[in-house]
């Protein structure tokens, strides 16, 4: 467990002096107000005494200010179940605590009271009991007072034993100090003070102390806005403004090439009994409870702190400049400055082991974030240069707009009852991402399991896929202490992304996907198109499991990551372009393969660079006119101005070799002049009414496209130069147009598209 390391603790302080009353009321407030939180928190700390509790630097000469450490042991050990020994201090364990030292010795509420009461005492006393006895004597004194005095408090017991053992200790505690020590210890749980009550209990007898506090005065009011921002980098470079929270420090020191595992390794704090295979178990059942070989995966503990080095850290945030440190949105606002930030021309990967850069995109969105929904625009702004690795949890939930309600419906869910897919589940969860250090541990896989029961049970319309698991992996690592949230985002992105791809019976939804796809594919590379068709190569043999899952089952989570944030900025059709951009990138060896080598690509897919994929997906989406990419089983999440079209079936869709477009966007075309228009009709059709610019070509069942070319091949070469649409343009059947599009783009013409609904589409306008 990493956590901010301080040098004193209440143990090593100079509370062994003489201690005032000002300083016994200080620990006992703020001791009890952290008791208090964790408690309201459902937090049973477990392991409280003197050397946990730390000194922050002084409010003033006389008051420390304290945080408590080590807070968290047992609550992440499942309250001491999930381990072999105990978490707990043998001279602050309770009663209850003892009478079960042999079985789990589990702890309540009031054990902490306990704990709370046995640290007051010490600071009065000026002594630890642990300087007092050892381990078996305290254990043994305790049980031994503990059946003579049955119940009440064990206060005045302790402190006769206490007296025997330290004759020449002197005893002095103040008299409102003792009666609460007294209801901390009382033997009965049920006759304890609450963490609570002695808060009151406090306030009443010795008000709060009242901090000094320093205001800045306000001394710039009538300085200019840039005389502001200098005098503000004054102030911080004089203060040495380099504080940053917990997280991004730790993350930073993992960036200047530290590993929490080879330090302790290196200093021989863990070691390794035997090798990890031989503490298998030899069988795993339910909810991947272990049975079998269980002395080889016991572990040998110890509740001592080591101090991580910092030096790297330290030096490397010295050097990283004050502007990136302390990055104001306003201020630059203020001051007429763009607000953005150069990208260097690095892929995402390098970027995010730039400390420099980190530190500027972790101030930023660490303000944004704190802002949201009020800073909502800037933080779509921002996430489209690049998300901060250790905010693209909360980042994503924003984006798929995940709201309290659904930690509400959570919490209502069943997910303890057996269901149809649970045998499945515990097939395919052990295999999830199995590269990943996180998803290959047990708790992994016991909150993978639950995060999906949850889904399915709020999905009863939905079945499990195999591929749902990789699908609800990445929300779970960056969630994986916030199952509700990590639920809400699994919901969203499903409702978004992949609405009703896992009904019973998917295939109306795949099947018309694939069409579309391959509609693109014909729109932006008419060639790779043309032979993947010859060979009779189509998506169904290797793109399900793209969509399916959005590729989250063919790319490793790296890569998954960043593909995800471009992802969470676009509408539902987004996916289609990266799988274009995916065949895109094995162009060359597609072109060149047979059937049997493209299958053999496929099985194996290539190490392909994320960010020549994202690239390219974000041209291809900005490059097909909207409307091409429609689908009828499509969810709503569409981009802004999306125009419709009619529904066809799946076997319609397969007599089209391009896509469609809508009228509306190609009326958009026409205004910008990048389209072509060729109008496909009878000649005495197309004088009637015709769109202005458009070439008629009458073409029939009796045309080829060789007397084709002879008419608009120059017109087709010339739109093919300048990379502009193409547009036939037919009656309602468009049977016409579906012959001289699929000939276009058998001859290598690509953005070939027709519009739907023919010309009656434009002349109902």
């Amino acid at each position: 467990m990493v956590s901010e390391q301080f040098d004193i603790t209440l143990r090593h302080s100079n509370f062994k002096k003489p201690t005032n009353e000002d300083f016994i009321f200080n620990i006992a407030y703020q001791l009890a107000e952290i008791i208090n939180f964790c408690h309201k928190n459902l937090i049973i700390i477990g392991y409280l005494t003197m050397n946990s509790i730390v000194l922050e630097s002084k409010i003033s000469h006389e008051l420390p200010s304290i945080k408590l450490s080590q807070y968290g042991y047992y609550y992440v050990s499942g309250n001491n179940a999930d381990v072999d020994y105990v978490i707990g201090s043998p001279w602050y364990l309770s009663p209850e605590r003892l009478a079960q030292l042999n079985n789990k010795c589990n702890a309540i509420y009031k054990s902490d009271i306990w704990a709370f009461g046995i640290i007051l005492l010490e600071i009065c006393l000026g002594k630890c009991l642990s300087d007092i006895w050892g381990i078996k004597q305290i254990i043994s004194i305790l049980s031994s007072l503990i059946r003579k005095t049955k119940e009440g408090s064990l206060l005045q017991p302790l402190i006769e034993a206490i007296r025997m053992a330290s004759p020449n200790l002197q005893i002095e505690i103040e008299l409102s100090i003792v009666s609460i020590i007294e209801e901390c210890l009382q033997i009965l749980p049920s006759q304890r003070i609450s963490a609570r009550n002695i808060l009151d209990r406090l306030r009443i007898l010795k008000p709060t102390t009242n901090f000094e506090i320093i205001n800045m005065k306000n001394s710039c009011q009538n300085l200019t806005i840039q005389e502001l921002e200098i005098q503000i980098k004054k102030s911080i470079k004089v203060k040495q403004c380099y504080e940053r929270p917990l997280n991004e420090l730790f993350f930073l020191w993992k960036l200047c090439g530290s590993s929490v595992e080879n330090i302790l390794i290196n200093r021989g704090i863990i070691k390794l009994k035997q090798p990890p295979a031989h503490t298998l178990p030899f069988i795993i059942i339910n909810n991947f409870r272990m049975f079998g070989n269980e002395d080889a995966r016991k572990l040998d503990t110890t509740f001592s702190i080591y101090a991580l080095p910092n030096r790297n850290l330290k030096s490397r945030l010295m050097s990283v400049s004050i502007e990136n440190l302390c990055y104001s949105f306003e201020l630059d606002l203020a001051l007429g400055k763009r607000n953005t930030i150069e990208l260097n021309s690095q892929s995402i990967f390098v970027r995010e082991r730039d400390i420099d850069y980190q530190v500027l995109r972790m101030g930023q969105f660490s303000k944004l974030l704190r802002a949201y929904p009020y800073k909502k625009d800037f933080l779509l702004l921002e996430s489209r240069k690049d998300i901060p690795p250790i905010y693209r949890g909360k980042v994503w939930a924003a984006l798929l707009d995940v709201m309290d309600r659904a930690r509400r419906e959570f919490k209502q869910i069943d997910t303890i009852t057996e269901q149809v897919s649970d045998r499945q589940l515990q097939v395919d969860i052990p295999r999830c991402h199995q590269y990943d250090e996180l998803m290959t541990s047990p708790a992994a896989h016991y909150k993978l399991k639950i995060l999906l029961k949850a889904w399915l049970s709020s999905h009863p319309n939905y079945v499990y896929w195999q591929g749902l698991d990789s699908l609800t992996a990445p929300f779970l690592i960056l969630h994986f202490n916030d199952m509700p949230m990590a639920f809400g985002c699994l919901k969203s992105f499903v409702s978004r992304y992949l609405y009703n791809f896992f009904l019973r019976d998917n295939s109306a939804i795949i099947q018309e996907y694939l069409a579309v796809f391959m509609h693109i594919l014909a729109f932006i590379d008419s060639e790779l198109y043309t032979h993947l068709l010859k060979l009779e190569f189509r998506p169904e043999l290797f793109a399900i499991p793209w969509f399916l899952t959005c590729f989250a089952h063919v790319l490793p989570l790296g890569k998954l990551m960043h593909l995800w944030d471009v992802l969470l900025l676009s509408d539902s059709s987004f996916g289609l372009f990266i799988g274009i951009a995916i065949l895109i990138h094995l162009r060359n060896q597609l072109i060149n393969s047979q059937f049997n080598d493209a299958i053999l690509l496929f099985s194996d897919l290539p190490d392909i660079s994320i960010d020549n994929i994202l690239i390219n997906s974000k041209k291809f989406y900005q490059d097909v006119p909207p409307s091409c990419t429609y689908r009828q089983h499509s969810s709503k999440f569409l981009r802004e101005g999306f125009t419709p079209l009619s529904n066809l079936s799946y076997e319609e869709l397969l007599n089209y070799h391009c896509p469609r477009i809508s009228s509306q966007d190609l009326n958009k075309l026409v205004s910008q002049q990048l389209v072509l228009i060729i109008d496909v009709r009878p000649q005495l059709e197309y004088s009637v009414y015709s769109l202005p610019g458009s070439l008629n070509y009458p073409y029939t069942n009796y045309s080829s496209f060789e007397q084709a070319i002879q008419h608009i091949g120059t017109a087709l070469e010339t739109a093919r130069l300048n990379e502009h649409v193409i547009c036939f343009v037919d009656n309602v059947d468009l049977n016409c147009a579906k012959m001289i599009s699929k000939e276009c783009v058998t001859n290598g013409y690509n953005r070939i598209c027709i519009l739907d609904g023919g010309i009656k589409s434009i002349m109902t306008k």
